[in-house]
């Protein structure tokens, strides 16, 4: 009994010691994680604003200190941090939704090369949601992310030549495009690409007048460049917007 009261009490102690050892390296890399993003680190602005978003590290879960530290990773150019609050001002989740400022991000993030970003540009330019219609700057974006490699963006394009609205009917660009994307498992490729299989591509259809709003047509010469439109001055409206990050 004396020895099992004696185990017990072992075992308790090495629990309090590995609850206190756990606190102890909880509070450093919290203390380290600060240390580093007030010297200007931007991946540890990131780390950190994460830290108060889900609140991780010992941090109490706190949105606006969140938003602060990731618009310091902002103002100093680091593209995760960019995505990250684009994210967040899409969904809502983390602060009041601002389908502008998130447009602003993303457009900010493709503007440095950013793949990902580049594809939510150009499906906000084609389709209209999130951001006013455009769809040769749509093009100009979605081709740079085919080019990078997203599936998607590729599906889109494959579409695109494939029904030569906006483009000019190639067979050969558009199996090209889709095949990629079908490469990455994309269902909605393989159906444009059977369909394509079956002879039903490049048959031209005049533009409705609801498929004209926002199309900005592209001169020939053009067609074959990758469109990318100047940047836009996000950082701007990211400072000034109601209830941006500081």
């Amino acid at each position: 009994m004396k020895n099992n009261l004696s185990a017990l009490g072992y075992v308790m102690a090495g629990a309090v010691f590995l609850i206190a050892l756990l606190f102890f390296m909880q509070h450093y890399q919290q203390s380290q994680l600060v240390r580093a993003a007030k010297n200007g680190d931007m991946v540890s602005m990131y780390a950190l604003g994460e830290a108060y978003l889900d609140g991780s590290l010992g941090l109490k879960p706190d949105s606006d200190e969140a938003l602060r530290w990731f618009g310091e990773a902002v103002k100093g150019k680091y593209i995760p941090a960019m995505i990250r609050l684009a994210k967040i001002y899409a969904t809502g989740e983390g602060a009041p939704r601002n389908a502008e400022l998130s447009f602003n991000l993303y457009v900010m993030a493709a503007n440095y090369g950013n793949v990902e970003a580049s594809m939510m540009v150009g499906r906000a330019l084609y389709t209209g949601n999130g951001a006013e219609m455009d769809h040769g700057k749509a093009i100009g974006y979605l081709k740079i992310a085919a080019d990078g490699n997203n599936a998607e963006a590729q599906e889109l394009m494959g579409e695109i030549y494939f029904e030569g609205k906006y483009q000019d009917c190639n067979v050969e660009k558009a199996r090209d495009y889709l095949s990629r994307a079908v490469a990455q498992n994309n269902e909605e490729a393989k159906l444009w690409l059977a369909a394509l299989d079956r002879g039903e591509g490049c048959k031209k259809k005049d533009l409705t007048p609801e498929e004209t709003i926002g199309f900005t047509p592209i001169p020939q010469d053009e067609q074959d460049k990758n469109l990318f439109p100047p940047p836009v001055n996000g950082m701007s409206s990211l400072e000034n917007a109601q209830g941006s990050v500081p």
